[in-house]
C-alpha cells in the first residue's frame, strides 16, 4: 500500500501514481528468550501504476482535447535487509515484537507510453531497474499455537529511494518510494 509523494496522484514533483499491490517474502528471526534480536528478510512486492488517473491528468492538462490513452506497467521491487528486532512483551501465547532494518534493494520503474490521438505519443518512460538502500521498521504479533509453531501478522513500513534513467534532456530522476506491508504469515521455530 503507497503512501506520501508515491501514493500522489496528481502530476507534481515526485508523484508515483502507485496503486496497491501484492508482497511476499521470508524472515528469519533470532532472538535466543533475550529482549534484543535479529532479524533477515528478503522479499518481492509488485504494485499497479494506476493509468487511470494518469490519464485523468493528461485529460485535464490538455482540457479534454482529443482521446488520451495510457499504456503502463507495474512497479516490482526486490528488498533484502537485516536488522534489530526487540520483543515489547509476550503475553500468553502472544508475542509482540518491533523491528528496524537496513538493506539494498532492486527497483523496476514501469514503461508509460502516453499516446493522443492528434499528436501521437506525447510522453513516454522506458522501463529501468535501479539499486538503491532500502529501510524499513515496523511490528510483527505472533501467536503460538504450539511450542514449535505461530502464526504472524505483521505491518512494516519501507522506504527507498531510486534512481531510474530515461531518454531525453532530463533522463535521470530519483522517485521517493515510500509503502506499507501487511503480512500475515506461518513461523516454523527450527
Amino acid at each position: 500500500m503507497p503512501f506520501s509523494d508515491f501514493a500522489i496522484k496528481k502530476m507534481e514533483a515526485f508523484a508515483g501514481f502507485a496503486g496497491t499491490g501484492f508482497n511476499t517474502g521470508i524472515d528469519y528471526l533470532s532472538s535466543k528468550g533475550g529482549f534484543l534480536g535479529f532479524i533477515a528478510s528478503t522479499g518481492y512486492s509488485i504494485m499497479n501504476f494506476d493509468s487511470k488517473a494518469y490519464k485523468s491528468e493528461y485529460d485535464r492538462i490538455l482540457d479534454q482535447a482529443g482521446e488520451v490513452a495510457v499504456n503502463a506497467g507495474n512497479y516490482n521491487f526486490f528488498r533484502t535487509t537485516v536488522g534489530l528486532s526487540g520483543r515489547i512483551t509476550e503475553i500468553n501465547a502472544i508475542d509482540i515484537k518491533l523491528f528496524i532494518q537496513a538493506g539494498i534493494s532492486l527497483s523496476m520503474h514501469p514503461e508509460i507510453i502516453v499516446t493522443h490521438s492528434r499528436f501521437g505519443i506525447i510522453n513516454s518512460v522506458k522501463q529501468d531497474w535501479a539499486w538503491a538502500s532500502t529501510s524499513g521498521a515496523g511490528l510483527k504479533i505472533n501467536y503460538n499455537f504450539s511450542e514449535n509453531y505461530a502464526v504472524s501478522f505483521g505491518y512494516s513500513l519501507n522506504l527507498l529511494y531510486p534512481g531510474f534513467n530515461d531518454e531525453g534532456p532530463h533522463s535521470h530522476f530519483n522517485l521517493p518510494v515510500r509503502f506499507a506491508n501487511f503480512n500475515l504469515g506461518f513461523l516454523i521455530d527450527l
